[in-house]
Formats: structure tokens, sequence, C-alpha cells
């Protein structure tokens, strides 16, 4: 019996977070790049939403506490 498996795709799940105080917004630049994007990255095989955008905020800003 043959198993069904699917083709590989080169879609990606990401989540990002809109981040702002006041009429301030924070925004990422990788470095020697002029282009900016919203804060998250790649969601991980099993990994919810959540906690991917809280280990990519952790990855970004280091040990800061966001409020959900």
């Amino acid at each position: 019996m043959k198993t069904f498996s699917p083709p590989n795709s080169h879609i990606h799940t990401i989540v990002r977070a809109f981040i702002s105080r006041d009429e301030e917004v924070i925004l990422c630049r990788p470095k020697n790049e002029t282009w900016l994007f919203l804060p998250g990255g790649h969601v991980e095989d099993g990994e919810s939403l959540t906690t991917t955008l809280k280990r990519e905020l952790s990855e970004e800003f280091g040990d800061y506490r966001f409020s959900e």
C-alpha cells in the first residue's frame, strides 16, 4: 500500500507582531539593509502561534516582557 506524501512546499507559516506605543511602532531592519519588517518569524512544527511569537520576540529583543 502506498502512503500519501505531500509535495515539497516552499510555503512557510510566519507570525508578525504590530507593537506600538503612543504614535511609535517597533520595526526591524537587517544589518546592512534599508528595508524594514514587523518583528516575528517562522512557526516551528507543532508550535502554537503564540509560542512562536513569544520565542521570536525573545530572540530579537532579549528578555523583555510584552503585555498581551
